[in-house]
């Protein structure tokens, strides 16, 4: 797999969501033409690269970013997308084909509670 997402910066480059916007205007390649699977995945990576801990000096590569669930519907999409970084964090990538926007919610997880069923 390719760190590399259609622009001049590869993912394991800083980047900010506003060199995000600029790069997408540079190369004219929007976002949209990657797979589903791999738009969600750079949209995380993008919101990592923005809030990892600098000092934690850790080398984050776009295999370290899993898609674990996905599906489309008409114009929309949704991916739920994990790391191997030992955080806890979850993300959710929601694509809005009327809007031609995506949205990133990012969860950690507290706790796993079992209810049995009698």
């Amino acid at each position: 797999m390719s760190d590399t997402y259609g622009g001049p910066q590869g993912m394991d480059e800083p980047i900010s969501r506003e060199d995000w916007g600029a790069q997408r205007e540079e190369t004219r390649t929007p976002l949209t033409t990657l797979p589903i699977q791999e738009q969600a995945k750079f949209v995380v990576m993008a919101w990592l690269r923005e809030h990892l801990d600098k000092t934690d000096n850790f080398k984050f590569k776009s295999d370290d970013v899993y898609v674990v669930w996905w599906c489309k519907t008409l114009q929309n999409w949704k991916a739920l997308v994990s790391t191997t970084l030992p955080d806890g964090m979850y993300y959710e990538v929601t694509y809005s084909g009327d809007m031609h926007e995506i949205y990133l919610d990012a969860y950690k997880k507290f706790q796993n509670v079992v209810f049995p069923i009698p």
